[in-house]
């Protein structure tokens, strides 16, 4: 190997280390080159319109800010309905038409699909201003075609290199452990949801907490004994972990508390996996109250914890009002 020190100019071309700071970069070279008011990388999750990324001198725009996504000139442009380069957008009708604009004043817009990598839809580069533009930026579509493919490359790159299977790695530590279900315990929970909280604050990703409490432990340990506590306790977490998919995270948080970390598609609905917890619970012989939440991008995870929390308690009242009657 050469020693770089020969080459100076080299830490210049240096790759970029993560999908935030290429992006960055690219918006700031697209501002410089081409001007517009804002520069976006957005990511699409059902109706939600998340800002990833923004580079913005004229609307106040900031990054993590949500936008209703059919309300967009992107959602157009990706249903075909308008092009991606409107120099004049106000003479593209079904721009001008747009409720977007009922907050914001647009002249003038730019937008390329940005895809994962299954070949879905994850989100948009795009721009807007305030005045039209000229012609001419038209002739540079073969630009904005490769960026747009090379930031779907670094995404794709950022999300495979930050799977939770790759972070649950690095915790495989007995500190990390509970030592009866050998799940993870609550200090690495904890830790998870932070790392779990930066990746969807970067990339958009949709996430959501299941929590379980376990019913009747306090009975079983006092007419059973402990031993009789454990095996309960167990069955419950080999019923989890059965229940969910190989990247989602269970972990017990207390003596008959248990935490579900998923993410991806099913934590937009994940109704079939809490139907795989309670039909794997009740074939164990095991009773539990339980709760979820998805993660709000202006709350965050922890936010989403204590809500599922909340609903696992109230779950419990109902359950013991419905026993009771």
């Amino acid at each position: 190997m050469e020693n770089t020190s020969l080459y100076p100019s080299l830490p210049n071309y240096q790759s970029f280390r993560n999908f935030e700071e290429a992006a960055a970069e690219t918006l700031a070279f697209l501002r410089q080159k081409y001007g517009f008011g804002l520069w976006m990388i957005t990511r699409t999750i059902q109706d939600d319109w998340i800002v990833l990324k923004a580079n913005d001198k004229t609307y106040g725009v900031n990054d993590g800010e949500v936008f209703r996504w059919s309300d967009s000139f992107c959602y157009q442009m990706i249903r075909d309905k308008g092009p991606h380069i409107a120099p004049q957008s106000d003479l593209v009708d079904s721009y001008a038409r747009t409720p977007i604009r009922q907050a914001f004043q647009i002249k003038s817009y730019v937008g390329f699909p940005l895809v994962a990598g299954d070949g879905s839809l994850f989100g948009t580069l795009c721009a807007i201003d305030p005045e039209p533009k000229p012609e001419e930026i038209q002739a540079d579509e073969a630009l904005f075609v490769i960026l747009a493919k090379y930031l779907s490359l670094a995404l794709n790159d950022e999300l495979k290199s930050t799977e939770l299977k790759d972070r649950i790695a690095k915790l495989e530590d007995v500190a990390f452990h509970d030592k009866l279900t050998c799940l993870l315990n609550r200090h690495a929970w904890d830790t998870l949801l932070e790392q779990q909280e930066t990746k969807c604050r970067t990339l958009g990703e949709p996430a959501a907490i299941i929590v379980v409490d376990l019913d009747g432990l306090k009975q079983i340990n006092d007419t059973q004994g402990h031993s009789a506590g454990d095996t309960y306790i167990l069955s419950a977490a080999q019923a989890l972990k059965n229940a969910g998919r190989p990247n989602d995270v269970v972990a017990r948080l207390g003596g008959d508390e248990f935490g579900l970390l998923v993410e991806g598609t099913i934590a937009i609905d994940p109704s079939p996996l809490l139907q795989r917890i309670k039909l794997n619970l009740s074939k164990a012989s095991v009773k539990a109250s339980i709760g979820w939440a998805r993660r709000d991008s202006k709350r965050g995870l922890k936010y989403a914890f204590d809500v599922a929390d909340k609903e696992m308690y109230e779950d419990k009242t109902r359950r013991k009002h419905c026993q009771s009657d």
